[in-house]
Parts: structure tokens; C-alpha cells; sequence
């Protein structure tokens, strides 16, 4: 059977059609010979659909306030874990063994400037290639690309917050692409480490 498309495809104008649909059935039922028995069903399954799209609307709204008072929670509680942990390690018999009892004692793991290699990976969407890296302590990286086979890099630009959009368009308009992504870290405006590997992907515009 086919159906006509007045049908609204999203759901919060659906839920306005529905009951703008039931108004409209139940003041024409006589007119329209309708038992009640049929405006009833159709109640029914009106009422069935709004309410389970309430319901989602509600469990969104819940989570989101529960995800936020989590976070809340759980910054303002780690804080004062970490004050008292601080406390705890300048107490006259604090040991480095009640340390690693506690498992309060840190790995060591400095950032080096001279060996900083980011990561990057690559995804091509319509309109734009979606570059996420990792800077470490890095202030950014200045993001380079080129198209197979070509040797050289051109910079696209110095970028201080993944993920990055590169909106450039095609070399030749209409004709999918490949393109390669290289990265190096920034500090102080000076590039820093080493070059990230290459990411290859194909990029249709």
C-alpha cells in the first residue's frame, strides 16, 4: 500500500500532527459515519506513538542532568581527594611504601620537546576531511598535506584544538582525490620532535 507523504518526518512536528489529527477526526466523526469504536483505535495509536516519543525526551533530559551533576560531582569530590592526598604526603611518617599502598605515587613521564611525535588519523566527509591528532604538552601542531605523488608538503595550517576541519576544496573540481596528512608539534610558535606518519585518505569533495 502506498502512502501519501504528509506525514511530518520529524518527530516533534509529528506529535503536533497527531493531535491535530485526532481534533480533527473526532469533530468529523458523525459526518464521516465513524463508529467509535474507530476513532478510538486511531486514538490509540496516536496517543501510543506521542508517548513513546515523550518518554525518549524525558530519558534524554534525565540522562543529561544526571551526566551533569556526575561531572560536578566527580570534579568537585577529586579535588578534595587530591588536596588531602597532598596533605597525607607532607605527614612526618609518610613513606614512599604508603605511597605506593595508597597508589598515590605517579608514573614519571616527562614531556620531551626533541622526541614529541603526534598521531593523526583522517576521515573524509562531504565537504571537508576530519583531522584528529594528539599534541601531548604540545601547544598545537602545524598540520601539513599534499596529494599522492606529489613530493612536497604544503602547510594548511597551525592548529591548537583537535579535531580540525580542512574544507579545501578539490584540485580539480568533480574529481575524488588522495590525500595525504602529515603533522609536527608546536611550542612557543617553533616546531618541535618529530613528523607524525602519514595518513592517507580519499577525498570525493
Amino acid at each position: 500500500m502506498t502512502h501519501s507523504n504528509f506525514l511530518p518526518k520529524k518527530e516533534a512536528e509529528l506529535t503536533i500532527f497527531l493531535a491535530s489529527y485526532l481534533s480533527g477526526l473526532t469533530a468529523n466523526r458523525t459526518t464521516l459515519a465513524l463508529t467509535t469504536g474507530d476513532t478510538a483505535s486511531q486514538t490509540t495509536y496516536c496517543n501510543g506513538i506521542s508517548t513513546a516519543i515523550n518518554n525518549v525526551s524525558i530519558q534524554k533530559a534525565n540522562q543529561k542532568n544526571a551526566t551533569a551533576s556526575k561531572n560536578t560531582t566527580k570534579k568537585a569530590n577529586l579535588l578534595a581527594i587530591q588536596n588531602f592526598i597532598q596533605l597525607v604526603k607532607k605527614l612526618p611518617n609518610y613513606t614512599t611504601a604508603i605511597g605506593n599502598a595508597l597508589g598515590v605515587i605517579g608514573a614519571a613521564n616527562p614531556f620531551d620537546p626533541s622526541t614529541f611525535k603526534t598521531v593523526l588519523t583522517t576521515d573524509a566527509f562531504p565537504g571537508y576531511v576530519l583531522v584528529k591528532y594528539h599534541k601531548g604538552d604540545a601547544d598545537g601542531i602545524n598540520l601539513y598535506a599534499r596529494l599522492q605523488g606529489v613530493t612536497n608538503w604544503t602547510l594548511v595550517s597551525r592548529v591548537n584544538t583537535s579535531p580540525y576541519a580542512d574544507t579545501r576544496p578539490l584540485a580539480l573540481s568533480g574529481t575524488p582525490e588522495i590525500r595525504q596528512y602529515m603533522a609536527i608539534g608546536v611550542m612557543s610558535d617553533t616546531e618541535i620532535g618529530l613528523q607524525s606518519d602519514i595518513s592517507t585518505v580519499v577525498y570525493g569533495g
